[in-house]
């Protein structure tokens, strides 16, 4: 799962990246990374 929304966000990321938007690879994977571990964490219920 996780490795699915990392690759799903660098595929959208690298879209942006032809239509002109320049963000640091660095950022674009950290975010990535970031958003991979809350999308992959089990549900709590409040």
């Amino acid at each position: 799962l996780e490795a699915g929304i990392v690759g799903g966000v660098i595929h959208i990321a690298l879209r942006w990246i032809e239509d002109g938007y320049s963000p640091d690879i660095e950022v674009v994977t950290d975010s990535a990374l970031r958003l991979g571990m809350v999308l992959g964490r089990p549900a709590v219920r409040a």
